[in-house]
C-alpha cells in the first residue's frame, strides 16, 4: 500500500463555482483525470486553441459576444484476434491453428474491434453555437458494405444550441437540428458500462429551463420533440443517415424533471414515447389474422438517483419501466433501451421473445441497474486531496436486472396463415436476465498501467424446438381441451443463454492523467450451449487485443 501514500505533487484549493454539471471537488474522481495547465486552477478544462488561432485558450480574456470555433476529436484502432476451434465433426483437412479477424464472439466485448475516427466541431458565442460531430469507422472488410452506413463514414449530429442570458433564478436553453439525447446512464458522467437506459434521436428539438430555487437548490425542467422520416422501401436502409428505416416513421415526445441539492446529490425523472408509423406496403408482414398495417409505439418511464460524495466516489442507480405494443414497427428513434436497440427489434428479439416477432412485439419490462465508480487512492489520501499524479486503482462496478411482465406467446399456423397452437410454455413471460461489469485499472507509475475487465450476461433462452405434434400419416393432432392441436416438447433444451469473459491487460500512457493510451489484452470467454451451438463454426474462447486511442 506503500505506493498509494507517495505523493507525487499537490493541489491548488477548489476555484471553481459548485454547479449542477461540474460538481465541487470531482475533478480527479474516475472518469476525469485531467492534468491542468501552467497558472490556472486544477478544475479548469484542457482546451487549447483552435487551428489558426481562432479560439483563445482556456482562461484567456475576451469580449463577452465574441465568436470562436473549436476543433477536438479521437481517433481510435482496436484489432481483435481470436484463437479459432476445429469444427466438430472435423472438417477434411482441417490442420493447424486458424486465427479469426476479428474474432467470433458474443456477449459484450471490452474494446470496439475496428478503426475509427471521431470529430467534434463547434463555432459560436455564449448566446447561439453550432455543433457539428462526424464518425469514420473502418471495419475488416467482411463488415464492409452498402447497407450499413454505421460501418463509414457518417454525420452523427448537427444542431444549433441557443442561451440567452440569465433571467434572475432561471436560466433557458434551447437545441435545435439532427442530435442524440442520453437518459438513465448511471456512469460517473451518465453513459456507464452498460450504456443509458433511453437514448432517443432525430431531427427535432430540446427546451430546457432551470430554476436556482436557493443556493443549494436547482430545479431542471425539459421537454423536447423529433422525428425520424421513412425512407422508399426500394432504397437500401441508411442510404443517407443511419437513423432511418424503409417505410417505417418515427415520432418522440419526451419530458425530463430534476432536483439537484448541492451539486452532490440529483433525482431526475424521465418519462418518453415513440410512436412508429408503417407505411411499408411491399416489406410488411401480415401478422395473427389480419392484413392491416400495424402503427407501434414504446413507452419508457425511468427514475434516476445519483450521489456524489468525497472520497468514496459517484454512485447512481436507476430503474425503469418499457411498455411496448407492436414495437417491430418503431424505428431508431429509440436508439438505446436495455443494451443496443435498433428501435424496437433488439428490444422485442432479445428480451420479448422472437416468437412474438410473428406478433409485433407486444409486452412489458422492467429494469433495475446501478453502478458505482471510484479511486482507492482518493480514499486512503482523504482528508487531503489527490491530484491523480501517483498510483491508483481507479474502479467501475455495475450490474442490470430486467424482469419480463408480460410478452405474447409464440404461435404455429397453417398453410393459409391461421393461428393452430400457441406455445405457452416456451413465453418469455414471467422470465429475465441480468448483466454484471467490473473495469478496473491500476496505475502503477506515469507510463504504464494493469487493466481487468469482466462481464457476465444472462437472458432467458426457450427450448426453440417445440413442434405441433402428428400422427402417423402427419395429420395434425387436436387437444380436445384446447380446441387447438397438441405441441409436444423437445427431451432436452439448449439451457439459458449466458455468455461471461474475463480480459488482462496492460496499458501504456504518456502521464500520469493522459487520456491517451495503448492498451495489449487477452480475453478468456465462456459460453453456454445455447450461445455457442453452431458445432461447423464454434465460437472463438480466446482473443487477444491490440489497439490505441488518441484525442486532440
Amino acid at each position: 500500500m506503500g505506493l498509494f501514500l507517495s505523493s507525487r505533487g499537490t493541489r491548488a484549493e477548489d476555484a471553481a463555482q459548485p454547479s449542477e454539471a461540474t460538481p465541487a471537488n470531482d475533478v480527479y474522481l474516475p472518469g476525469s483525470p485531467k492534468p491542468y495547465g501552467l497558472g490556472l486552477s486544477p478544475e479548469a478544462p484542457i482546451a487549447g486553441p483552435a487551428p489558426g488561432g481562432r479560439a483563445p485558450s482556456f482562461g484567456t480574456p475576451t469580449e463577452p459576444d465574441e465568436w470562436t470555433f473549436r476543433l477536438t476529436g479521437r481517433f481510435a484502432a482496436f484489432e481483435a484476434v481470436g484463437l479459432g476451434r476445429k469444427p466438430n465433426p472435423a472438417v477434411q483437412g482441417y490442420t493447424g491453428q486458424s486465427l479469426h479477424v476479428p474474432a467470433l464472439v458474443q456477449g459484450r466485448q471490452p474494446f470496439w474491434p475496428f478503426g475509427g475516427f471521431s470529430m467534434f466541431a463547434t463555432y459560436g458565442n455564449p448566446l447561439v453555437q453550432a455543433n457539428i460531430s462526424y464518425f469514420l469507422s473502418q471495419p475488416d472488410q467482411a463488415f464492409r458494405g452498402y447497407y450499413n452506413p454505421f460501418l463509414g463514414p457518417t454525420n452523427a449530429q448537427a444542431y444549433l444550441s441557443l442561451t440567452p442570458p440569465a433571467f434572475g433564478k432561471i436560466q433557458f436553453q434551447a437545441k435545435v437540428g439532427a442530435f442524440t439525447e442520453l437518459y438513465g446512464g448511471v456512469g460517473q458522467w451518465g453513459w456507464g458500462i452498460f450504456g443509458p437506459l433511453l437514448g432517443i434521436r432525430g431531427y427535432g428539438e430540446v427546451l430546457t429551463l432551470q430554476y436556482d430555487a436557493n443556493p443549494d437548490v436547482r430545479l431542471t425542467f425539459s421537454h423536447g420533440f423529433s422525428a425520424v422520416p421513412a425512407i422508399t422501401e426500394s432504397m437500401p436502409r441508411g442510404d443517407y443517415v443511419p437513423w432511418t428505416s424503409n417505410g417505417i416513421s418515427a415520432f418522440v415526445q419526451h419530458a425530463h424533471a430534476a432536483l439537484n441539492y448541492k451539486s452532490n446529490y440529483t433525482v431526475r425523472l424521465h418519462a418518453a414515447q415513440v410512436n412508429g408509423i408503417n407505411e411499408q406496403q411491399f416489406l410488411y408482414k401480415p401478422t395473427m389474422d389480419t392484413t392491416v398495417l400495424r402503427d407501434g409505439r414504446i413507452r419508457a418511464l425511468i427514475l434516476e438517483l445519483r450521489a456524489l460524495t468525497d472520497p468514496y466516489g459517484s454512485f447512481a442507480a436507476a430503474g425503469a419501466f418499457y411498455s411496448l405494443k407492436h414495437a417491430l414497427s418503431v424505428n431508431d428513434g429509440m436508439w438505446w433501451g436495455i443494451d443496443w436497440t435498433q428501435g424496437g427489434r433488439e428490444m422485442v428479439n432479445k428480451f420479448l421473445g422472437a416468437g412474438t416477432s410473428a406478433q409485433g412485439g407486444n409486452g412489458q419490462i422492467a429494469v433495475l441497474t446501478a453502478q458505482w465508480d471510484f479511486s482507492l487512492a482518493r480514499i486512503m489520501w482523504h482528508p487531503r486531496n489527490f491530484d491523480g499524479r501517483s498510483p491508483d486503482l481507479r474502479a467501475h462496478l455495475a450490474g442490470l436486472k430486467y424482469f419480463t411482465l408480460d410478452a405474447d406467446a409464440p404461435v404455429f399456423r397453417d398453410a393459409t396463415g391461421k393461428i393452430i397452437a400457441v406455445d405457452q410454455a416456451n413465453s418469455y413471460k414471467g422470465t429475465g436476465g441480468y448483466m454484471l461489469g467490473t473495469e478496473l485499472e491500476y496505475i502503477l507509475l506515469s507510463w504504464f498501467g494493469f487493466s481487468f475487465q469482466a462481464y457476465g450476461e444472462q437472458r432467458y433462452m426457450p427450448s426453440n424446438r417445440t413442434l405441433v405434434q402428428r400422427d402417423a400419416s402427419g395429420n395434425y393432432l387436436m387437444d380436445n381441451s384446447t380446441g387447438m392441436y397438441s405441441l409436444v416438447q423437445p427431451p432436452e433444451s439448449l439451457g439459458s443463454w449466458r455468455v461471461y469473459s474475463l480480459t488482462p491487460g496492460i496499458v501504456f500512457r504518456s502521464d500520469w492523467n493522459s487520456l491517451d493510451a495503448i492498451t495489449i489484452a487477452y480475453s478468456r470467454r465462456f459460453y453456454t450451449r445455447a450461445v455457442d451451438n453452431n458445432p461447423a463454426q464454434p465460437l472463438d474462447r480466446d482473443v487477444v487485443t491490440l489497439g490505441a486511442w488518441f484525442q486532440f
